[in-house]
Order: structure tokens, then C-alpha cells, then sequence
């Protein structure tokens, strides 16, 4: 039996559905055919809210595009992985914001719909995360999955350490 491999768009089949609807949902107000939701229009001038539309409808085109890159017969796309990676970062800005300004126009009566919006944009950034941490196995595959865990934590927090002991030290002065 030949050895078998989990491809990511393959484990979750709600992330091709919801890019899906993204797409479907904001193309016709990025293509001008429709106006953009009534909390993005309310928000910003006409002009911006197409940006808004575009940007969506982008993000979910180039992901979905990633998902549908044809694959080796053994292994990953890298490419693949690339435009999934990069359509579910646009993806993820653009329905975080749509969250932010909806909730600041509609108020707490939008909870739900909101909370499920934002829920897509984090889960954009989760699934964004996931795809690098595999990207960077492909490109390190002499290293064990926990010295590249550890190596991607360090490179997170060393800033954060060194601009906090940075102002540790102006504050001595």
C-alpha cells in the first residue's frame, strides 16, 4: 500500500465552502453590479466600499485557486500552499474589518452575525499559520517538528523581549 499524505484543503471542507460564499457574496459589489452591505457603506464612501468588496473577493479567489493548484503525485504544492496562504490573509483582513464595523455601526444587536464573521477572519489567520508551519517543514526537513516549533515561537517573542528590555533601559537613563 503506498505511503498516503493529508493535503490541508483536504481536512477542512467548511474552509472551500465559506471562501466560496465569501466569493459569491462580495464579487457582485466588487464588480459594481450590487452596492456593498449597508454597515460598509453606512462607514465608508462608495469608492472604499468597492475596495472593501475587491478585497474580499480577491482574498477568497486566490485561496480558492491555491486549493484547486494541482497537486504532485507524493508531497505538497508549494505553490499551492502559497496562494492559499496569501488568499486566507487578505480573506482573514477583510472580514475582520467587515466584524469591526459592523459591530461599531449595527451595535451589540449584531452579535451573532458578527461573531461569526470574525470567527471566519480568525480562523482565516489560524489556517494561514498552520500552512506555514508546514511550508517551513518543507524547507527545513532535516529538523524534528519540535526544535521548528521552538525556532518559530523564539522568533515571535524575541522582539517583543528586546523592545520591552529596550524600554527597560530607556527608563534607567
Amino acid at each position: 500500500m503506498p505511503a498516503t499524505y493529508v493535503r490541508i484543503s483536504d481536512r477542512h471542507p467548511f474552509e472551500l465552502y465559506l471562501l466560496v460564499l465569501s466569493l459569491m457574496s462580495s464579487l457582485p459589489a466588487a464588480i459594481g453590479a450590487a452596492p456593498a452591505p449597508a454597515s460598509i457603506r453606512i462607514q465608508l464612501d462608495p469608492g472604499l466600499a468597492r475596495v472593501w468588496a475587491c478585497s474580499l473577493a480577491l482574498g477568497a479567489l486566490v485561496a480558492l485557486l491555491g486549493l484547486a493548484w494541482k497537486r504532485p503525485k507524493v508531497g505538497l504544492s508549494i505553490t499551492a500552499l502559497l496562494l492559499e496562504q496569501v488568499g486566507l490573509v487578505i480573506t482573514g483582513v477583510a472580514t475582520i474589518y467587515y466584524a469591526i464595523v459592523a459591530l461599531s455601526t449595527i451595535g451589540a444587536s449584531a452579535l451573532t452575525p458578527v461573531g461569526t464573521v470574525l470567527a471566519f477572519g480568525l480562523a482565516s489567520f489560524a489556517q494561514a499559520e498552520k500552512i506555514q508551519l508546514v511550508i517551513y517543514a518543507l524547507n527545513h526537513p532535516d529538523e524534528p517538528l519540535r526544535v521548528r516549533l521552538i525556532v518559530r515561537a523564539w522568533r515571535r517573542i524575541r522582539p517583543l523581549i528586546v523592545r520591552a528590555w529596550n524600554r527597560l533601559r530607556g527608563l534607567r537613563k
